[in-house]
């Protein structure tokens, strides 16, 4: 039986979660070097076919690119993906609401995460909290 994990000495990396979860595992990356994400996300990869990685600085992502030049950076939501061999497109879609333009980068995250995973999703920016006739549009729009 192959292991769910391998370890990276630095971190144990999750490669089962996938098969036993439906979603493999995500990396959060703000605090991790670029060779930590580059070791975790190769083996991610390799194992799985996609790997994610989230708060990634356009810096740490260049850097980590001259190594994995299949990756790609998706700058307003600080994402980092690699998609060698697509995951399933699972049915139905997600609506993701954003009350406003300081919600656009984890409107962003949502929207990338759900793409790599086979998700579709339908995004309504702006919904605005402020005003009543915005959220009612904003309802309008995910119908």
């Amino acid at each position: 039986m192959e292991e769910d994990t391998v370890d990276l000495e630095f971190a144990k990396v999750d490669v089962a979660r996938l098969g036993r979860r439906g979603l493999p595992e995500a990396v959060y990356g703000e605090p991790k070097t670029a060779q930590e994400l580059v070791s975790i996300l190769t083996v991610l990869a390799d194992r799985n076919g996609v790997a994610l990685a989230t708060r990634i600085s356009k810096a740490k992502a260049e850097m980590i690119a001259q190594t994995l030049p299949d990756a790609v950076y998706h700058e307003r939501s600080q994402c980092l993906t690699i998609e060698r061999d697509p995951l399933p497109k699972l049915p139905g879609i997600v609506g993701i609401v954003g009350a406003g333009t300081a919600d656009l980068p984890v409107v962003g995250e949502a929207a990338v995460t759900l793409a790599l995973m086979g998700v579709e999703t339908k995004i309504v920016n702006d919904s605005g909290v402020a005003g009543l006739q915005r959220t009612i549009r904003a309802a309008d729009n995910l119908a």
